[in-house]
């Protein structure tokens, strides 16, 4: 209806206000996002979805690594995540998504979360998108490795009353002993990590049992994203993994 229409509108419009946005660089950035369902491995219920997104080069549409994400300015990261938002909530209100998701999985940087201004601006985002939800918000920190682990317990603990869970993104998979000690004891319930593209099914069984082994040293929770296939997670599943997506 009509109504329905605006508010479609009206998101768009939100999301073009951040994106694209030249960075400090002088590169052109645009960020796409798109929403892959994510299950719970043991029933293969679906929790609800994930943004994922990527952050393209306008004019080639080059997508930024995670390395090149982790040296953008504070500003940079902070439309990155304002406008991962504001196009992830496009994209649930939809009509093809039109039914409330029971949650929703939401990427943040922790450069954003380390500083009160920025956090005060993605504390509204995120209460706007908690309104879509049935239940509530997870937010997926990334840039963390690296990361003093009382810094990260403080950026936690001042995320936490906007969300059901904080989750830690995992970069480097298997990740190095340095980076699960310094996890331990950060205020995570979970941790995340992306599944990169692989050869075998040795090789991807190989990596993911080394991966989520070391994730569970820190939290329990394990949420692998992006799986190839329901079988690759249904493997991920066997391997102690407790959610994944599959890529679209």
């Amino acid at each position: 209806n009509a109504a329905e229409a605006l508010e479609r509108e009206s998101a768009a419009t939100t999301a073009d206000q951040w994106s694209p946005f030249m960075a400090t660089d002088g590169r052109t950035l645009r960020v796409s996002c798109s929403l892959e369902p994510v299950f719970e491995l043991k029933t293969f219920g679906r929790i609800g979805f994930r943004m994922a997104r990527r952050v393209l080069v306008v004019g080639t549409d080059e997508p930024l690594p995670p390395s090149a994400l982790a040296n953008l300015s504070r500003a940079d990261l902070l439309r990155i995540d304002l406008a991962t938002i504001a196009r992830g909530l496009d994209r649930l209100k939809s009509a093809e998504n039109a039914a409330r998701e029971p949650s929703l999985i939401v990427p943040l940087s922790y450069v954003t979360l380390s500083n009160q201004r920025a956090r005060d601006q993605m504390s509204t985002a995120l209460k706007s998108a908690s309104s879509v939800v049935k239940h509530g918000i997870i937010c997926d920190i990334c840039d963390i490795e690296g990361v003093p682990q009382v810094a990260l317990l403080s950026a936690v603990s001042l995320i936490r009353p906007f969300s059901l869970f904080v989750v830690g993104r995992l970069v480097t998979t298997p990740p190095m002993s340095s980076t699960l000690a310094q996890l331990k004891n950060g205020g995570l319930n979970a941790l995340s990590f992306d599944c990169p593209p692989h050869g075998s099914e040795s090789e991807f069984v190989e990596w993911a049992k080394a991966t989520i082994e070391a994730a569970k040293t820190v939290a329990k929770p394990v949420l692998a994203y992006g799986a190839g296939s329901a079988r690759e997670a249904g493997m991920l599943g066997l391997l102690g993994a407790t959610h994944a997506s599959v890529r679209n």
